[in-house]
């Protein structure tokens, strides 16, 4: 999924090093540096489409380094051959896209999710060299399929993804349309790290600039992308959230924007009170997936017209705002709350006006209140032992009701929770423990009469 936030280069010994690879003539190392820096593969597998009953099949094509690629192709029965190409972030691989290929199949859509190079299955070692040419072959292998329109091929690039996507935009023609989510500069990002650099010099840092700029791949600026897709008359969809940082919302921007100087096929979003994806997905509702599916449809169909509506304040399935800050809030509370000073029972009480104060702005969203469920059933648990039970005795009312909103919250799959964290995604449930405890003391006394 999205790449992590650009952190500071590690050291001015680091910066040092890349100058004296210039001097010495090469990139190679830098390159291996660079990839290093903003790649973060991943191999664990979160979900699969069969899971919930969509049919799909295992794909591989060969890299442009000679090992193989691994990608699902996610058939619909409806698509009439339109396809989407789903590039992901950089702190994810493709099983962690499915609330992405999901909605993509909803609106009656093939879909092809592939790994890049050291992702997932995928073969080869994680390499900024190798992602434009293996996208440029992703493509081929997709366009070569009888169940595949090669005049109706989107694709949908999510941070990293988004410079793969819009340079596929730019420059293949077999590209018809693009929908990308927080635009990342591979120029821009190098230099704010260098920028952030402590006492590398000015000589050193012009000549780490050198480098990057010889070492990263042509044609990859996604604002030039943008232009030349634009240009070329093929419809785009940008999106970002207006508590991005300041460095990707911007180039969102500017990429709607020369998109937009070229011809009027560009439809931006700025998403309120969201910060960096998945946070627009977990975030927006509905509001999210009819986006995409609409975008899609229309460009497929050779009717988008695109609205600005960058200004626009969206309507959320619940008042809410960032939900990674929310999230760390309440859960700071909820710690404070239930391991502070007094009476266990006066804790509980506590934490649970913590969590009331929480809902006055709205239900909680459920990838919040699963995570809140650990708290949910620590409270349970005091009000059931403030009571003295004794063995075969009703459950206390007031254990009964968080020990069913534990059970209530807790996901349906385990495996599919998943939310953003502070520098790349979190999946996987911590709680099944707490769940479990829930789930026993609710069968424990099923039957008998709350007091």
């Amino acid at each position: 999924m999205p790449p992590p936030r650009c952190r500071p280069a590690p050291t001015r010994r680091a910066a040092l090093a890349v100058g004296a690879a210039v001097l010495a003539g090469g990139c190679t190392t830098l390159e291996s540096k660079l990839s290093t820096r903003f790649l973060q593969p991943r191999q664990d597998e979160i979900a699969r489409p069969d899971e919930t009953g969509i049919a799909f099949e295992e794909c591989w094509f060969t890299g442009a380094d000679g090992t193989r690629r691994h990608g699902w192709f996610i058939p619909h029965p409806q698509a009439r051959g339109r396809t989407v190409i789903v590039c992901h972030g950089s702190a994810a691989n493709l099983t962690w896209y499915f609330p992405y290929w999901e909605l993509l199949h909803a609106a009656e859509l093939n879909v092809f999710v592939w790994d890049y190079a050291g992702y997932g299955r995928s073969e080869g070692t994680p390499a900024i060299a190798t992602l434009l040419p293996d996208a440029r072959r992703a493509v081929e292998s997709v366009a070569a399929r009888a169940d595949v329109d090669g005049r109706r091929i989107g694709v949908l690039g999510i941070s990293l993804g988004t410079i793969v996507a819009l340079h596929l935009a730019a420059h293949d023609p077999r590209i018809a349309c693009a929908a990308v989510e927080d635009v990342a500069s591979p120029r821009a990002n190098v230099a704010a790290a260098l920028q952030r650099q402590r006492g590398a010099g000015l000589v050193t840092e012009a000549l780490t600039a050198i480098a990057a700029a010889l070492a990263l791949p042509a044609d990859c600026e996604p604002v030039e992308n943008a232009a030349r897709a634009s240009a070329r008359g093929r419809p785009l969809l940008l999106l970002t959230g207006e508590l991005e940082n300041a460095l990707d919302r911007e180039t969102t921007r500017a990429a709607h924007a020369a998109a937009r100087a070229e011809r009027n096929l560009a439809e931006l979003w700025v998403m309120p009170a969201t910060g960096h994806a998945p946070h627009g997905l977990l975030q927006q509702g509905t509001a999210y997936a009819t986006r995409f599916q609409r975008f899609f449809r229309d460009a497929f169909a050779g009717c988008f017209v695109p609205t600005d509506r960058s200004a626009e304040v969206a309507a959320t399935d619940a008042p809410l705002r960032d939900l990674e800050p929310r999230r760390d809030a309440l859960l700071a509370a909820l710690e404070a709350a239930l391991h502070g000073v007094g009476e266990p029972l006066a804790r509980a009480t506590a934490a649970a006006a913590v969590i009331a104060e929480a809902e006055r702005a709205g239900p909680l969203p459920p990838p919040l209140a699963a995570e809140l469920v650990a708290a949910f059933v620590a409270i349970g648990a005091t009000y059931r032992a403030a009571a003295a039970p004794t063995a075969g005795e009703p459950l206390p009312a007031a254990a009964r009701a968080w020990f069913l909103r534990a059970l209530e919250a807790a996901p349906h799959r385990p495996n599919r929770h998943w939310s953003a964290g502070a520098s790349s995604y979190r999946a996987g449930f911590p709680h099944a423990t707490a769940v479990a405890h829930a789930a026993a003391e609710l069968a424990a006394t099923a039957g008998s009469t709350d007091r």
